[in-house]
């Protein structure tokens, strides 16, 4: 008679294994059950452990970085990473000497800062591209370089997905010195080259007038789809404002031109995209078909609450969201954990104006995930001419749930303050300005950390383990102050992007 081996005869490491990747929600349930054998692997497990620590914290780890370390080292530095951007207590603080003709042409990623470089300070036409990993080598030097050899005027990336950068250039017109030609310059970051993937290293986005100055532009690339717009400021008729959808590997132009009116692109996922619309007040979606047989297409708009009459209207109106989706990841970055996909946030800034008052920028803040639920925030004219506190917005729902059980209130620290924002209606006298009809309510929750330090830079930006202070010179990056909060240090020597 042959005897049944139950679940709970299996060896502890076997039910480990059984155990240790459910969804949470299983494991839940398992803890509620009447078995204590079942209850103390799991909670005796530095495995699951870590697993909640990563699902708390929004974040997956870097396999290239963490493959070969052990499981309760990279829980006790995920653990660190978190507690110094609660505390605001960075591991390391470094000025970057900017020892080159720097332009007001930059953008970070998950741990690259890039910023244009000009070769004639007197026209500060920017021609090529200088870049640092903001968790530095210690074996590397402080900035590279690549060179463009024409004017840049606005550049993209997909680095971790596509080892690319994307330079828009504007040159002369080869047979017209009244016309400019505005192309994109597809390079392999890593060399610098023309990208190996693309069939047409230099796609042509139309000619101008000279006339009419330079675009503003946005552009992103994710998985196969570029899309940029651009936005003539100076050009009256406005008819080459427009968008454009390319497949950057096949160089085949699927949508466009598309009249647009508002600069910022952000991708949904990778067959969605939202363009802002200043003119109609509304968040467009374009629908991209992976099958290229189907071109793009409008498929709906989210309109902004009312403004408040018709003589309030917006000026102007941007967005950002990090990071963009992605099919993979085959050229990881230098951060051990990274923001998870799914708990990305969009911004959208719009400045409002009314004929009598004065106007004024606001901000508000989507999930990109449930695309619900907004934050609206007027920021104060004078709050730019005086030293003042980082303040971090953290929209992780379980920090937010974390903090709340520590004390309803404000909690100091010795480096920061951390209190909830919870959702709530903002007053009238908050806004400064009758900007919509209604009250604007947020579903939201965020946890505010204000720092004790005060600050004077003209810009902060944010990627996975640093804040970036920068100063400018008029229009020009004059100084750089890396602030780290990173658990460990890179290693020596690596090559990741």
């Amino acid at each position: 008679m042959s005897l049944r081996l139950q679940f709970l005869d299996l060896p502890p490491e076997l039910i480990l294994q059984c155990l240790a990747h459910l969804p949470f929600t299983d494991l839940s349930s398992c803890l509620k059950c009447s078995s204590r054998r079942i209850r103390a692997i799991i909670m005796g497990s530095v495995l699951i452990k870590y697993r909640a620590e990563q699902e708390g914290a929004g974040v997956e780890e870097n396999l290239i970085l963490t493959s070969n370390s052990v499981i309760l080292d990279c829980l006790r530095s995920l653990q660190s990473q978190e507690s110094n951007w609660l505390d605001f207590t960075p591991t390391s603080r470094h000025v970057v000497s900017v020892d080159f003709e720097a332009t007001g042409l930059y953008d970070l990623t998950s741990s690259i800062f890039l910023v244009g470089d000009t070769a004639d300070p007197m026209t500060s036409l920017c021609t090529a591209i200088r870049y640092m990993h903001t968790p530095p080598a210690p074996d590397e030097p402080q900035w590279s370089r690549i060179d463009a050899g024409q004017c840049i005027i606005d550049f993209g990336t997909a680095l971790e997905e596509h080892d690319l950068i994307a330079m828009v250039t504007d040159t002369p017109h080869a047979n017209d010195p009244q016309m400019r030609s505005i192309d994109i310059k597809l390079l392999q970051f890593s060399t610098g080259r023309p990208h190996p993937l693309a069939m047409q290293p230099t796609l042509h986005i139309h000619h101008a007038s000279m006339s009419v100055g330079r675009p503003g532009i946005s552009i992103e690339v994710v998985d196969q789809t570029l899309a940029i717009s651009l936005l003539y400021w100076g050009n009256e008729l406005r008819n080459l404002d427009a968008l454009y959808l390319y497949n950057w590997k096949s160089g085949i132009l699927r949508l466009g031109p598309t009249r647009v009116y508002s600069t910022g692109l952000i991708f949904l996922s990778t067959e969605m995209l939202i363009v802002p619309n200043a003119l109609e007040e509304c968040l467009d979606v374009f629908r991209i078909p992976s099958d290229e047989a189907k071109a793009p297409h409008q498929i709906h708009s989210f309109l902004l609450p009312s403004l408040y009459d018709e003589d309030t209207t917006i000026l102007s109106f941007q967005s950002r969201s990090e990071p963009n989706p992605r099919e993979s990841i085959n050229h990881p970055s230098r951060t051990k954990f990274a923001p998870r996909l799914s708990e990305a946030i969009i911004l959208f800034t719009f400045e409002a104006s009314h004929r009598v008052l004065e106007s004024t920028e606001h901000l508000f803040v989507l999930d990109r995930g449930l695309f619900t639920g907004a934050r609206l925030v007027s920021i104060a004219h004078d709050a730019w001419s005086t030293p003042a506190p980082i303040r971090i917005f953290d929209f992780n729902a379980a920090r937010v749930e974390f903090q709340r059980k520590r004390g309803s209130g404000p909690i100091e620290g010795e480096h920061a303050t951390v209190c909830v924002k919870d959702a709530i209606e903002l007053p009238n006298w908050q806004t400064h300005l009758d900007t919509f009809r209604e009250p604007v309510q947020s579903h939201l929750p965020y946890l505010e950390i204000t720092s004790k330090e005060l600050f004077d830079f003209d810009a902060v930006m944010i990627n996975d383990e640093s804040i970036i202070g920068a100063k400018f010179d008029q229009r020009f990056v004059e100084s750089l102050e890396v602030l780290r909060f990173g658990a460990d240090p890179p290693a020596s020597g690596s090559n990741s992007p």
